[in-house]
């Protein structure tokens, strides 16, 4: 029922596409005691689910109009206000049996077009906060934003069900950014092939040959190290074994020292 009140709200007043509704098991934590609370970033309207169990119908229209009308406008303000009393009139029906007359007028069938937000220069960009001192802009969006809120996020909503280490990372300092998880998909590739290019240099391992189609014949491509004579193995006295052993352990102290200085670092 919440679900189909915001998608009304938002038709009636042109938002396309329409918030989505995240209903929690447990209470938002940058709810505030509200019934309701709507993440401007993500496009994200939570409600608890034991909160929207006891409202009424006429009940959950309004909570949702007042969510909906703040993508018109983020403050508590007139301007909003005024959104909220035009969704509310605008998605009324009569109950049945009820007959409205309205002199037959006939809707302007004007839209209001969404409402893009453009980065507030003299305040930080994360909507919660209303600081205006040192501000930087993040590398990513483009935004302006403090020192406790410049690092980026992958946008995402409370792990409520997560562990608690999980929580904690989310409630760390920073700002949801959608356009920091292409780059950081791109980092995390970069740091692995790199991982894997050191182990094969230091195993002395060669990277798997692809076969090339070259019409009706297939060719393997050529590397730059050529594959190596299989040798017979031949019984190694026990002081060359000793020497074999201490380079193997040398080798993987390197293994171990190289991972520690590629491992990637924290934003």
């Amino acid at each position: 029922a919440f679900e189909n009140a915001v998608r009304k709200c938002s038709k009636e007043k042109g938002l396309d596409p329409p918030p989505r509704v995240s209903i929690t098991e447990n209470p938002c934590p940058f709810s505030s005691g509200d019934i309701a609370h709507i993440h401007i970033e993500e496009r994200i309207i939570c409600i608890w689910k034991k909160r929207l169990e006891e409202l009424t119908l006429d009940q959950i229209d309004k909570v949702a109009a007042h969510e909906v009308a703040h993508l018109i406008s983020i403050e508590h303000d007139g301007k909003h206000a005024q959104a909220q009393a035009e969704i509310e009139i605008g998605i009324w029906r009569p109950p049945p049996g009820v007959v409205v007359v309205d002199g037959s007028k006939k809707s302007s069938g004007h839209r209001v077009k969404s409402k893009t937000h453009r980065p507030r220069k003299n305040v930080c960009s994360y909507h919660p906060c209303r600081t205006r001192i040192k501000l930087r802009v993040c590398r990513y969006c483009g935004k302006n934003f403090c020192e406790k809120h410049l690092n980026p996020k992958i946008p995402m909503l409370p792990p409520f069900k997560g562990k608690p280490k999980d929580m904690d990372d989310w409630r760390k300092d920073g700002h949801p950014c959608p356009e920091y998880l292409p780059y950081l998909r791109i980092k995390e590739k970069e740091e692995l092939d790199k991982r894997w290019k050191i182990l094969d240099i230091l195993s002395g391992r060669r990277h798997r040959v692809e076969p090339v189609e070259t019409g009706r014949q297939i060719e393997p491509v050529e590397t730059d190290h050529p594959i190596e004579p299989v040798e017979t193995p031949v019984k190694e006295s026990r002081p060359h074994r000793f020497v074999i052993s201490v380079v193997l352990i040398l080798a993987i102290i390197i293994i171990l020292l190289a991972l520690i200085w590629l491992s990637p670092v924290g934003f």
